[in-house]
């Protein structure tokens, strides 16, 4: 099983569907949709997700962890539609702390696994890495600030 976690209802619905078998359920009080090959879980914004990770995966035994959802770029290079493979996930409130290493790591595998998946499809997609906030980066200054701190490639928010 594949546990999936995406923080609004939109998001949890575009990642199922592709399951024949569906059914709504709740996993430590979060709402879920449990298939066939996948639970996807959805966890809500900023530090509400990580608490909703810390709740549900000690009840689940799955193979691979997925976080998705839509972000916001964060230099020009990207693109609407593009999709980023995120091998670091840091979170703002790690900035001038000691230590500025990832918060979250990818699997080397799985990342190889996704690029060469998204090259077969033919769909836009690179490595890159992530920043997560607790609240919306709404401004043109607040991006190019998290930018700034890591060169992060989009805010996911």
């Amino acid at each position: 099983m594949i546990a999936v976690f995406a923080a609004m209802q939109p998001e949890v619905h575009a990642c199922t569907g592709c399951f024949g078998e569906r059914r709504a359920t709740s996993i430590a009080g979060y709402p879920a949709i449990d298939g066939e090959f996948a639970l996807v879980c959805q966890t809500g914004m900023g530090r509400r997700a990580e608490e909703c990770m810390a709740a549900v995966l000690p009840q689940l035994s799955p193979k691979a962890v997925l976080s998705i959802g839509i972000t916001g770029g964060l230099h020009s290079d990207g693109f609407a539609g593009e999709i980023i493979l995120c091998r670091q996930v840091d979170h703002a409130q790690a900035r001038g702390a000691a230590s500025a290493g990832p918060s979250v790591s990818a699997d080397h595998g799985l990342l190889a696994a996704a690029l060469r998946t998204a090259e077969e499809l033919r769909l836009p997609a690179r490595v890159g890495s992530s920043v997560t906030v607790d609240s919306p980066a709404w401004t043109p200054e607040g991006k190019a600030d998290l930018h700034g701190w890591l060169q992060h490639d989009i805010v996911e928010m």
